[in-house]
């Protein structure tokens, strides 16, 4: 499951997570805002144990937007 942007790229699905809501909560409720997936229909088979962080670098933060991104961390689910 993913979107489509442009000729000959995808997007998978992502998203923050709200105040309260656990990155399980919020791998849901993303599934389901974008692709239309509810929890029954999504079995987790693994997924990162513990935060992937990064950082970009300077050449490549997007100064003009608000807010700058610098870096991330993730949790990712199979």
């Amino acid at each position: 499951w993913a979107r489509r942007y442009g000729q000959h790229s995808w997007q998978f699905p992502q998203g923050g997570i709200n105040p309260g809501e656990t990155a399980e909560q919020a791998m849901y409720r993303e599934l389901f805002e974008e692709v239309g997936l509810s929890k029954k229909d999504v079995r987790i088979l693994a997924s990162t144990r513990n935060w992937l962080r990064y950082k970009l670098p300077k050449r490549l933060v997007r100064w003009d937007t608000k807010p700058v991104c610098i870096g991330q961390k993730q949790k990712w689910f199979l």
